[in-house]
């Protein structure tokens, strides 16, 4: 959403933490590298992580993830080297420290656990194999650009040549190798491979089984919000699903997990998500709804007027952005692409300043099924790749801050240019230039009600209170 600099301090607080978590990670597994555990102390790194939760081994790889991104979407060579680079391989090194080779030839995780979900000591939780080989790739990556670690490169690809397939059934992705039918699931952490992992998405092989497992999860959820009887009444990670859909190219469904299930469950009047429903409920209800009908242990306080209620925790705001922007744009594999997971509900559309893998900031218009044009504006100076929102029409690619059109290659349904660093091209129609759309300079107004939205039921739900 081109505000990197609120990832600062997670950058700087898992960076500084480095030192104490490797120390961690011979004392515990007597191999280098570092294991990023489940919980820390956050000035130190120190563990903190209880009983079986210290099986997670997935965190390295997902910890790891967010420098990759950080780096991909600025080109910062100097944050690459300095921050993103020194955690990236560390993780690595550790995971080649703790897999071994099975009895197949291939490297294998164990002990693990898939977080919170499936047998204890499980072999290759789908979330960790897909989390490895993106945190693998992008270290070997990063070491040729940085022109560094030649040897130990080998021996990373060596092990990314060597990963298990992602194990499925019926069609569907499984939970880990430990498996072998579809279990209860707290996470929808089998969905890995296509977010964040970014392995799967619109064009990719395996899409229909990913998308056949997205529809098929929700009946697997074992988190339910007990607040009424409705279809829609689940805490299963929404941001996360929404994430996946949109990647998917599944706009419609997309748009569910945020707007039915996200906003109209667990949204709050002071525009934080809640991870629970957090209702307020009599002894009574508590009795019937959790403990009778639903079956769930909950923890409980009692208010002054002595009414049990769930107490407050925060779902992940981010994750309802990063899904957004999921919707308007994407680009995880170097290719941008405008608006892949628009719902049918969505008329028009404007984006600005949304960034790009490769260092670009991209601005477009969609309006009734039909995209205007595409700004780029090039960080970092390179190759551009674009697919062509109109790929039966003539087009051209203007550079606006060097006044000239630029040459182009089209590939597989791609606009592929080269770039200069600072400078900022246009992508048209030639029967409908830029210049042939009225400009308007969109400006804001005070709101004086609170926001109004309409769950499927009809009713209104308000982010801010009435005045």
């Amino acid at each position: 959403s081109n505000h990197l600099e609120l990832g600062d301090p997670y950058f700087e607080s898992f960076y500084k933490m480095l030192p104490e978590i490797k120390e961690q990670t011979r004392e515990l597994y007597n191999i280098d590298g570092a294991n990023y555990p489940v919980a820390t102390i956050i000035d130190s790194g120190r563990e903190i992580t209880t009983n079986y939760y210290r099986y997670i081994q997935c965190t390295s790889g997902l910890y790891a993830r967010l420098y990759w991104w950080a780096y991909l979407y600025t080109q910062d060579k100097k944050f690459l080297k300095e921050r993103a680079y020194p955690v990236m391989k560390e993780c690595s090194k550790f995971y080649e420290g703790y897999m071994s080779m099975d009895d197949q030839g291939k490297y294998c995780i164990y002990p693990s656990w898939s977080p919170e979900q499936g047998p204890l000591f499980t072999k290759n939780p789908t979330m960790d194999i897909a989390l490895i080989k993106a945190l693998l790739k992008g270290t070997i990556e990063a070491s040729q650009i940085l022109s560094v670690d030649e040897k130990e490169r080998k021996g990373w690809q060596e092990i990314l040549d060597n990963l298990p397939e992602y194990p499925v059934k019926d069609k569907m992705f499984l939970d880990s190798d430990s498996v072998d039918s579809h279990i209860p699931l707290c996470h929808p952490s089998l969905l890995s491979p296509i977010f964040p992992a970014d392995e799967i998405g619109v064009d990719s092989p395996q899409w229909s089984i990913a998308v056949n497992t997205l529809n098929q999860i929700m009946g697997s959820a074992v988190r339910r919000a007990f607040v009424s009887e409705d279809s829609w009444n689940d805490s299963f990670t929404w941001p996360w699903l929404a994430c996946v859909a949109a990647r998917l190219g599944l706009g419609d469904k997309a748009s569910e997990f945020l707007y039915n299930l996200g906003v109209n469950q667990f949204l709050k009047p002071n525009g934080f998500f809640s991870l629970w429903a957090c209702t307020i409920l009599s002894a009574e209800e508590k009795r019937r709804e959790v403990i009778v009908d639903k079956g769930f242990g909950v923890w409980v306080s009692t208010t002054r007027e002595g009414r049990e209620r769930q107490p407050v925790f925060l779902e992940s705001g981010s994750g309802f952005i990063n899904a957004i922007d999921e919707m308007l744009l994407q680009s995880y594999d170097g290719i941008i692409r405008l608006f892949p997971a628009i719902p049918a509900s969505w008329k028009r559309v404007r984006v600005a300043g949304l960034r790009a893998v490769g260092g670009f900031l991209v601005c477009s218009e969609f309006n009734q099924s039909e995209v205007k044009y595409v700004s780029v504006e090039s960080l970092a100076g390179y190759k551009c790749q674009v697919i062509s929102p109109w790929p039966d029409q003539g087009i051209r690619v203007r550079d606006l801050t060097a006044k000239e059109e630029v040459e182009f290659e089209k590939h597989a349904g791609k606009v592929i240019f080269d770039t200069l660093k600072g400078h900022l091209y246009i992508l048209e129609r030639v029967n409908q230039p830029i210049d042939s759309f009225p400009m308007k300079a969109i400006t804001g107004r005070k709101r004086s009600k609170p926001r109004k939205w309409f769950n499927h039921k009809g009713q209104a739900i308000y982010l801010g209170k009435p005045r």
